[in-house]
This record gives C-alpha cells, sequence and structure tokens, in this order.
C-alpha cells in the first residue's frame, strides 16, 4: 500500500537501494531549480537590468537626438550601399549595425530629453518615428530590388537567352 510520502519499497529493498533512490530524487530536484532558477535570473535581468550600463555620452538632450539622427543618415547610406551591391537582408543587417552604436543610448537619451520641453522632446520623438520609417524603407527597398532582379533575371533566361552577345560590346 503507497504510503502519503511517496510507493511503498520494494519488498526486500535494502537500505543501499533507498539512500540511492534518495539521493537520485535530491539530484533530480537540484537539477529542475537550477534550472527554473538559472531562467528566472535571465528574465530578470532582461526585464529589469536591460540596455547599457551607465549613462549617455552626450551632454544633454539635443546632443542625444543629433546624434541619433546622424546616426539614421550613416544606417542609411550603407544600407544604400547594400542594396547596390545585394538586395537581400545585407541592406537590413548594414543597416542596423550602422545605427546601433549610437541607438543602444536610446532609454538614456529619452532621461534627457524628459522634462526638457515640448521641442526637444517632440525632437526625439519625431527621430525615433524617423528611424523605424527608415527600417522599413530599407526592408522594402530590398525586397523589390530582389524582386526586380529574379524577374530581369527570369527574363533573360526565358526570353533573351540567346539573343544575348557572347562577350561585351566594344567601347567607343
Amino acid at each position: 500500500m503507497p504510503t502519503p510520502a511517496g510507493p511503498a519499497p520494494a519488498p526486500g529493498a535494502t537500505g543501499a537501494e533507498r539512500t540511492g533512490r534518495r539521493v537520485g530524487r535530491a539530484v533530480h530536484l537540484a537539477i529542475c531549480g537550477a534550472v527554473g532558477l538559472a531562467a528566472t535570473v535571465q528574465l530578470t535581468t532582461q526585464v529589469f537590468f536591460h540596455g547599457p550600463h551607465g549613462e549617455a555620452p552626450y551632454p544633454d538632450c539635443r546632443h542625444g537626438v543629433r546624434a541619433l539622427y546622424v546616426a539614421i543618415q550613416r544606417g542609411r547610406a550603407e544600407a544604400d550601399d547594400a542594396v547596390v551591391s545585394t538586395a537581400d537582408e545585407a541592406a537590413l543587417v548594414r543597416f542596423r549595425e550602422a545605427v546601433a552604436l549610437d541607438w543602444q543610448y536610446l532609454d538614456a537619451v529619452r532621461d534627457l530629453c524628459r522634462g526638457r520641453g515640448e521641442v526637444e522632446e517632440g525632437a526625439l520623438t519625431l527621430v525615433e518615428r524617423l528611424r523605424y520609417a527608415e527600417e522599413h524603407g530599407v526592408r522594402s527597398a530590398a525586397v523589390e530590388l530582389a524582386t526586380l532582379r529574379r524577374q530581369a533575371q527570369n527574363l533573360v533566361d526565358e526570353v533573351l537567352g540567346d539573343a544575348l552577345p557572347a562577350h561585351d560590346p566594344p567601347a567607343r
């Protein structure tokens, strides 16, 4: 008959077998507890302690917003170069890499701008909107250009394949 603490020991179970089961249960409980604790620590860290540590390297809100804006311009230039050469996800990756250095301080810049007036807070909001619009534009441009390239390649392969010269045209 099972006991409230678990199944009854097998008939003839020795003390060593019972000790082995207890050790096995303790190891199992320790492993489950460690996994749960690790997940809790990771979630807590990401929710409450995200973003860069320390303050923004900008002296005030205006300099911070300007740095974020310049990062967007830099990212757009990088993405344009990538769209011309590859037209795939590389453009989006290059945009994000180009803006990441300055945009990691977004929360700190928000703190600098908080309570500074409608103009500075509005400028930050506008720059944030611009960043996400530019990112969307980079993604759309890359997809559109990739589609056009595929269509052109299909046209060349299917319709014009044998009409193309086998060599480059002579220079004028």
